[in-house]
């Protein structure tokens, strides 16, 4: 069955579980290993050595989206270098759509904090609140 969007690229490249960081140390450390390079060392980088780092900055920051980088807040603007030399590759077709959008980064992130949340949290039980019957006056009998 063809879909709208069905061609011969593969929705995912491959590769991508070795794309995607297990934890936020890993994440940081692919990152932080690019993070203070110029834009010259960037375009040296190997494909694979360049998608470890965005792929890791995308699951850092998964709230973030790669069209929408002339507006990221100034807190990631070390990573804008990178955003601009991924974006460079893939307009030159040398990246493709699955690299350059890493849903699967950023499903993981959102997987990862959700089970870090319930380890951490128990389930609180509901309650209703104790309603302050002070200035209530109760009826004659």
């Amino acid at each position: 069955m063809m879909i709208a969007d069905d061609n011969s690229e593969p929705l995912h490249p491959a590769g991508i579980p070795e794309l995607i960081p297990e934890d936020h140390a890993d994440a940081m450390l692919r990152f932080e290993a690019v993070r203070t390079l110029d834009s010259t060392a960037l375009v040296g980088l190997e494909k694979r050595d360049l998608l470890l780092a965005w792929w890791s900055f995308c699951w850092l920051e998964a709230a973030l989206h790669p069209d929408d980088a002339a507006v990221w807040p100034e807190e990631v603007a070390d990573a804008l270098p990178l955003a601009a030399e991924v974006f460079r590759r893939y307009e030159a077709g040398e990246i493709e759509d699955g690299e350059y959008y890493p849903a699967e980064a950023v499903r993981h992130r959102i997987l990862h904090e959700r089970a870090k949340g319930s380890q951490h949290h128990p389930p609180k039980k509901r309650t209703c609140p104790k309603r302050d019957r002070s200035d209530q006056t109760l009826p004659n009998a």
